[in-house]
Formats: C-alpha cells, sequence, structure tokens
C-alpha cells in the first residue's frame, strides 16, 4: 500500500472497556490474572496490585495506568453481547454463537495523561485476555467495537501480538450484508476508537477471506496513518492497485459518513448506480434494483454545462432588489444578507456541472450530476467504465448547455 506519511500506532484514543463473559458468577484473584498475565505478556509492563476488596481488583501497569476488574453477577443486559457475536471473524461464514453467559467480569482502563491511545489499548486487550484465561471465560464482548468472540480466538489471537501490533480483528466489528452476487463489509467501532471513519468494502460473493483482509490492511493503514483518505484519492497494496475512495452515508446509520472501497473485481459503482456484466446499468433504491438498462440499446454520455436559467433568474432577483431599494430607499446595510444569498446562488448556478446521461432514440435519462471538481477520479473511473462498456463508446464531456 501506498505509504502517505510514516505514521505510529499510538494516534488511536485508548478509550474502552472490555467485558469477559462467564458461565456462572466466581472468585477471581487477583493472583490467578497476575500469572496469566505474565505468560500472555512476558515483556511487560507487569501487573501490580494496588486494592483487592470484595468483587472489584485494581492493577497498576507502569507508564499505561490502572485497570480496574469488577465482578457481575448477572449476564451482560439487554442480549447485547450475544448480538455482538454475529460481528465477530468466528461468526462469519461459520454460525458461530455465544454460548450462554450467566455473569460477566467489566476490564476497564484508566490511562495515565502520559500513555498513547493505542498504546494504552494493545495493554488493555492483553489484560482482557488474562482475565479471560484466570476465569476461563465463554467469551469476550470488546464494547467499542461492538463485537463478541470466543474465548480461546481472543487469547491465542493476543499471545501472538507484538509490541507495535494493532489488532484490529479484536477491536472491531464486521457487519455483512448481501446483494446480488456482491456483499458489503462495514466496520464497526473505528470511529469509536480511532476517531476515523468506518470503512465499507463492497466485494464479490467469491471473494471470501480476501475481502476481509483487504478491510483490515485498510483499516490498519488509515489507522497508523492517523488521518482519513479524502473523497477521490485512491488506495491499494501495491504502487499498480489504484482503488477510488468515496465518501458515502453508513448503511446502519445514515447521518454518519464512511469510506467506501470496491474490491477489485466487484461491480463498479457510483452512488446508487451499479454496472453489472456484461453491458447492463442499474439504479439501486433501499438494496434492490429499481431500474435498469441495457448499454447494447442505451448510449451513455457525459454532459457539461451550467444552469444558466438559474443563473439569470438569480440576476433578475438582484436587479429587481437594487431598484427598490432605491426607490423606497432602503438602508444598504439592510441589503446585505440578502444580497450575500443571492451572491451564493449566482456563483452555484454558474458552477460547471456534469451529468451522466442515457440516450436511446428521442428517449433521454439523466441519471447523475455532479460539480467539476468533486470526486473526479472516482466519478472519472465510474464513467469511463460504463462508457467503455455501452456499444456506441459514449461520448467525451462536451459543454452540450443542460440535458
Amino acid at each position: 500500500m501506498q505509504e502517505a506519511e510514516q505514521a505510529t500506532p499510538e494516534q488511536g484514543s485508548g478509550a474502552a472497556v472490555a467485558f469477559v463473559l462467564t458461565s456462572a458468577p466466581g472468585c477471581l484473584t487477583a493472583e490467578a490474572v497476575r500469572t496469566a498475565h505474565a505468560t500472555i505478556a512476558p515483556a511487560g509492563p507487569a501487573l501490580v496490585l494496588q486494592e483487592g476488596e470484595g468483587d472489584v481488583l485494581m492493577f497498576a501497569l507502569e507508564g499505561v495506568g490502572t485497570v480496574f476488574v469488577a465482578a457481575m453477577p448477572t449476564p451482560v443486559p439487554g442480549g447485547e453481547a450475544e448480538a455482538a457475536a454475529q460481528h465477530s471473524l468466528c461468526a462469519l461464514g461459520t454460525g458461530w454463537e455465544l454460548p450462554p453467559h450467566a455473569a460477566h467480569l467489566i476490564v476497564g482502563l484508566s490511562p495515565e495523561a502520559s500513555a498513547p491511545g493505542a498504546r494504552g489499548l494493545l495493554a488493555l486487550t492483553r489484560v482482557v485476555a488474562a482475565v479471560a484465561e484466570a476465569s476461563q471465560a465463554v467469551g469476550v464482548y470488546w464494547g467499542a467495537g461492538g463485537v463478541a468472540h470466543p474465548r480461546d480466538f481472543f487469547v491465542d489471537s493476543v499471545r501472538e501480538l507484538g509490541d507495535d501490533d494493532l489488532p484490529l480483528p479484536l477491536w472491531l466489528g464486521v457487519s455483512v450484508a448481501a446483494e446480488g452476487d456482491e456483499v458489503s463489509l462495514l466496520s464497526r467501532g473505528f470511529r469509536a476508537q480511532f476517531g476515523l471513519p468506518d470503512l465499507l468494502l463492497w466485494a464479490p460473493r467469491g471473494a471470501g477471506g480476501d475481502g476481509l483482509e483487504l478491510l483490515f490492511d485498510l483499516l490498519l493503514y488509515v489507522a497508523r496513518r492517523g488521518q482519513p483518505i479524502p473523497a477521490g484519492e485512491t488506495v491499494g497494496r501495491t504502487e499498480e492497485e489504484r482503488l477510488p475512495v468515496e465518501v458515502v452515508p453508513s448503511p446502519i446509520d445514515p447521518a454518519t459518513e464512511v469510506w467506501s472501497v470496491r474490491f477489485p473485481g466487484a461491480a463498479p459503482r457510483l452512488g446508487d448506480l451499479r454496472l453489472r456484466a456484461p453491458r447492463t446499468l442499474e439504479e439501486l433504491s433501499g438494496g434492490a434494483v429499481a431500474r435498469s438498462w441495457d448499454l447494447a440499446e442505451w448510449a451513455p454520455t457525459v454532459v457539461t454545462g451550467r444552469r444558466w436559467g438559474c443563473a439569470a433568474l438569480t440576476a433578475g432577483l438582484a436587479t429587481g432588489l437594487v431598484f427598490t431599494a432605491l426607490s423606497r430607499a432602503w438602508p444598504w446595510l439592510a441589503l446585505a444578507v440578502p444580497f450575500l444569498v443571492l451572491a451564493l446562488l449566482l456563483l452555484a448556478a454558474l458552477r460547471e456541472k456534469r451529468w451522466l446521461v442515457l440516450r436511446r432514440g428521442d428517449e433521454q435519462v439523466v441519471l447523475h450530476l455532479w460539480h467539476a471538481g468533486e470526486g473526479e477520479p472516482a466519478l472519472a473511473a465510474f464513467v469511463a467504465t460504463v462508457l467503455s462498456a455501452s456499444n456506441t463508446g459514449g461520448d467525451e464531456p462536451k459543454p452540450n448547455g443542460e440535458p
């Protein structure tokens, strides 16, 4: 993947609480946790018991902060952990479900001011694995990622971690949705833990584990980079691979934006438009195909122009406002806001726009509108693919006015 800048794994927020799920309430000793932690993280820092009374244990992690373990004699309420299990990698394609749990242990970290976020997350992850090992848990629920894992998967994964690793598959959930012969993979919890948008990856059904591998590769790149990738730029695992980036509403929360990438070989897509092999262009609504066009019959083209009618109307309104002000001796200060609004409307009307248009004989369908300069790489790549799929090959953009 192309490196934009050298970032460290210490740019995350580090704020997280995890839940170790147990089959029955039980007595957890500080010595059992410390012993398990020493085997899971032999290089330290060591867990030092600060306080151990009743159902709460407090440990110090040098240079990281204070860790607490609180025993709760009831399950995580509301079926929250059971619902989160479907977002674990262990559940994808296997049908794994979280075993019943009757109690849980809350494990949290209060970081020192000097402790970087991702370093704190990694330290907490190791303590959580130690608590799961010492308590013979049935699973681990990572709250910030909305994901629950089997105990063995979590503990074994943590044993293999290096000090610079970011175990995103443990910290993030993945939502999977099928749509025709494609699937969408959506990360969960990336914004909550790293302050960066989650990723929506489109992949063919046959991509299998390759799609998940690309999802976590891209997220790891952004986590280390510490900055989101703007719409219109490209990413890839090699210098030659260039996957256009879009910014779109999240399919589970339209008020939140995510960045979106298409797996190589997935059907090209732009917003609600999707190109299906060999020459079918589809418009989607709510995940279903609302309309489709055979590009052997419909000729696609890109029309460029400006909305001169809107510009003329706006200019006319401004002129009328001036004459009215002069005839009635209005104070010019009172006209400042209306003039500013009209000026912005005029600029918007004069800005160059582009339309993706399909034509068949006298019929015409206008499919997409965008302003020149907005997300050009992703838009240009999609339009070029549509044009090349057509019998006619389409036309180059030209100033034809509005379609």
